[in-house]
């Protein structure tokens, strides 16, 4: 909201209208929730506040939150890029909203991996308002 100077329902009404077009609602259960937990992909702002009318792509998006070409995602750059604590990752891990690979320990390079298709397709789901047609 800061970022584009402007209310809440006005930054809702960018997203229902198309453009802002990459917000997710990361709430532990949407449907059930009193308010959404949305996040809005950086270059979604940027590109909206740079006049782009170029929308991007999804197949686009995937590589910029989930780089590399591994089969899974260290837990910490899952809370970085969704923008979560780890409690809330944990939460979301433990409904099975993401697919676990192996679980973390305690100390320097212990953080749990979870399946990239997981979190791809979590995204896909998560996508607000609805998921258009991918590209």
């Amino acid at each position: 909201m800061s970022l584009l100077d402007a209310s809440e329902s006005a930054v809702l009404r960018m997203i229902e209208n198309g453009e802002l077009l990459f917000a997710f609602d990361l709430a532990l259960q949407p449907s059930r929730a009193r308010k959404r937990e949305l996040r809005i992909l950086p270059q979604s702002l940027e590109a909206y506040q740079a006049g782009c009318k170029r929308p991007l792509e999804w197949g686009h998006v995937e590589r910029m939150l989930l780089p590399g070409a591994e089969g899974t995602v260290l837990s910490v750059e899952l809370e970085r890029v969704l923008n979560v604590s780890q409690s809330h990752l944990q939460h979301l891990l433990s409904r099975k909203e993401l697919l676990l690979c192996t679980r973390g320990r305690r100390g320097r390079g212990g953080s749990a991996r979870v399946w990239r298709h997981s979190a791809a397709a979590f995204l896909r789901r998560r996508r607000w308002p609805v998921a258009v047609a991918e590209t």
